[in-house]
């Protein structure tokens, strides 16, 4: 089972830590980064040679609010888009979001080798990205371990802050091994983009900024595997050390009190969605998830959520929930009324996504 929660961003131990991407890299990833850029070393300081990535290479949610309607329609489709939009918050968090513990994660471990990882980075000094580093899996992973690594950064191995136009290019070949008492494999390419200043000495990171993209990236931690994925996305965290993922399509804010069981089933304590509305994909609607919970693809009995947009709201509570069905109490506010429907998941018997209907409770 994979826990995560909050976002705890500092650089202290490993621990749980907070769509489509792995559980628990997590752990593995900040480790592995780390590791990488004290192996690899690095060149002189400075930034300029790695360009500032634009946000919009990042498909966001649209900008403009919906205007919700209060129809059986409207009841029936918000719960879909609930329903859609808190698995894809599941898989975010317990993946790419995980990656906010880049600096969040343990370096006790590799400050006792004499290296403190950072990039002292200027846009005065010229810089010149380094030649592609490569690693053994020795001196990345505790032996016996097998594989390797490569790294293509303009981060030098001295610095204590990265900022705009700062990146590291990682490769991963059949790397596998322990690190700090987890079993770790990775496989394929991570690439990130600092899209803002980070003091590496620093106990928190307001103001975190980093796009983060993965090709046919995938590996497994303890036996749990993931991947391949080949996505991108953005990483931010305001000034109170809330984070947001913005990444294929969608934005997550707040994902909190995440565990996931395996097999389709996981618990989300909250969070908020930010996708396409269904009868308009150049509007968006909020989905706030609370106490969310799934168990064999299925939402469970007390799970809530509240879909919003401008001055219409929507609540959504799972009141009765097995193989063939699930039950949703709707209410709809907007339009200038308020209504309750009862709208029903009913699941194919040979498996495949459920059809809603939606009528007015009675």
């Amino acid at each position: 089972m994979i826990r995560l929660s909050t976002p705890r961003v500092r650089l202290a131990r490993i621990s749980d830590v907070t769509g489509d991407w792995l559980p628990g890299l997590r752990w593995a990833l900040p480790s592995v980064l780390i590791a990488l850029l004290v192996a690899c070393g690095g060149g002189g300081g400075g930034g300029g040679d790695g360009p500032v990535v634009p946000a919009d290479e990042v498909n966001g949610p649209p900008t403009v609010a919906a205007v919700l309607g209060n129809t059986p329609t409207e009841a029936a489709q918000s719960v879909q888009a609930v329903v859609a939009g808190s698995d894809a918050a599941a898989a975010r968090a317990s993946s790419l979001s995980g990656l906010s513990v880049l600096l969040g994660g343990p370096v006790g471990p590799l400050q006792a080798r004499g290296r403190v990882v950072a990039a002292a980075l200027s846009p005065a000094h010229a810089v010149h990205p380094l030649a592609v580093q490569s690693a053994g899996c020795a001196d990345l992973l505790d032996p016996p371990c097998t594989g390797s690594a490569t790294l293509d950064t303009n981060v030098a191995d001295t610095a204590t802050a990265v900022g705009p136009g700062d990146y590291a290019d990682l490769r991963f070949s059949g790397l596998s091994g322990g690190m700090f008492g987890q079993q770790v494999a990775l496989y394929g390419r991570m690439r990130i983009d600092f899209l803002s200043a980070v003091d590496l000495n620093a106990t928190t990171f307001p103001g975190l900024d980093l796009k983060l993209k993965l090709e046919g990236f995938g590996g497994s931690l303890n036996g749990q595997n993931f991947g391949p994925v080949s996505d991108t996305g953005r990483l931010q965290i305001d000034s109170l050390g809330v984070a947001t993922l913005i990444a294929g399509g969608a934005s997550y804010t707040g994902l909190a009190d995440l565990s996931v069981q395996g097999g389709g089933s996981y618990v989300l304590g909250s969070g908020q969605v930010r996708v396409a509305y269904w009868s308009d994909s150049a509007r968006y609607v909020d989905l706030a998830l609370q106490g969310w919970q799934v168990a064999g693809n299925r939402p469970a009995v007390g799970s809530r959520a509240v879909v919003s947009a401008g001055d219409g709201r929507i609540t959504i509570r799972v009141s009765a929930s097995s193989a063939g069905s699930v039950v949703y109490d709707v209410t709809v506010a907007a339009g200038g009324a308020t209504t309750r429907y009862v709208v029903t998941a009913t699941y194919p018997a040979g498996g495949g996504a459920p059809t809603y209907a939606a009528v007015p409770a009675v």
